[in-house]
């Protein structure tokens, strides 16, 4: 994952503040034009390439937020994920190995 989420493809579906978010496929409460978005259910991506991963609420009250989804240091190698640092599994939890160099 790119430190503004391109890349990012996991399932954390809830902002930063703990609010769920809407399905891609839904135009409520809110709607939007990414609708080629509709096979990523209702999880955190960046389909407008922003600083940030986020979403759109189903919170009438607020539109979209940013999401929360922890940077992991692994690297995935043709050997499998392997990490360099403290963090030690990706976003939806697969173990890391060791990076020996």
């Amino acid at each position: 994952m790119t430190a503004t989420g391109l890349g990012y493809n996991g399932d954390i579906s809830t902002t930063a503040s703990g609010k769920t978010c809407q399905r891609w496929d839904s135009q409520y409460p809110h709607s939007h034009t990414f609708t080629y978005m509709q096979n990523q259910e209702n999880y955190c991506r960046n389909p407008s390439a922003d600083s940030d991963l986020w979403c759109y609420t189903i919170d009438p009250a607020f539109r979209l937020e940013n999401c929360n989804v922890p940077i992991c240091e692994c690297r995935d190698t043709p050997e499998g994920y392997f990490y360099i640092g403290k963090t030690s599994h990706t976003v939806n939890g697969r173990q890391c190995v060791r990076w020996i160099a």
